[in-house]
């Protein structure tokens, strides 16, 4: 009502309910976070192009350039390769220990046809219940899953918890548990 806001979408990245957002000043990179259902949400990663540096008044220009940049979802790889295909399937017995993450490119942000958590099929992304919150350090990011423990909440043979809190490290590429509710 001030005037002070800019309703612009932000079309580079993506189309979905954005929860949360942080930024790596140093790589370019931009962390968002998805709460979502029917499936469970993503952690997405926005990098900008090779020249391409963040800085102030970027959302009313490149930002809104559906093209623009590149749009990953994440995938938690565990010991023998694999995607992890849910959070919940890591426990306290794996608190402190990370894992190496990597990413797979969004093929429609701007979701034409199907809503851009959907158009991964199961086990080729990491996906959670309730990707909350996101801070950055400067060095990383801390994501918070704050809970799943319904039955519609979870793969059938995954872990209930109360809530989750994880370090991605953007120059690692490594996410960590280290807070687990169960």
């Amino acid at each position: 009502a001030d005037g002070t806001s800019d309703p612009t979408p932000l079309r580079a990245l993506g189309r979905f309910a954005h929860e949360a957002v942080a930024v790596d000043q140093k790589h370019h990179r931009i962390y968002l976070t998805e709460d979502a259902s029917g499936p469970t949400g993503l952690v997405y990663r926005w990098t900008g192009p090779k020249s391409f540096r963040l800085r102030k008044g970027l959302a009313r220009t490149a930002m809104t350039g559906v093209g623009f940049g590149t749009l990953e979802a994440m995938q938690i790889r565990l010991d023998d390769g694999s995607v992890l295909s849910d959070v919940a399937y890591i426990t306290s017995a794996q608190l402190g220990r990370p894992f190496p993450v990597t990413w797979t490119p969004v093929s429609d942000r701007d979701a034409a046809t199907t809503s851009v958590r959907k158009q991964f099929a199961d086990g080729t992304v990491t996906r959670g219940k309730k990707f909350e919150g996101i801070w950055s350090n400067g060095t990383g990011a801390y994501i918070v899953n704050s809970f799943a423990f319904a039955e519609s909440d979870l793969p059938t043979d995954a872990t209930r918890h109360d809530g989750m809190v994880w370090y991605l490290d953007y120059g690692q590429q490594t996410i960590t548990l280290v807070t687990y509710f169960p």
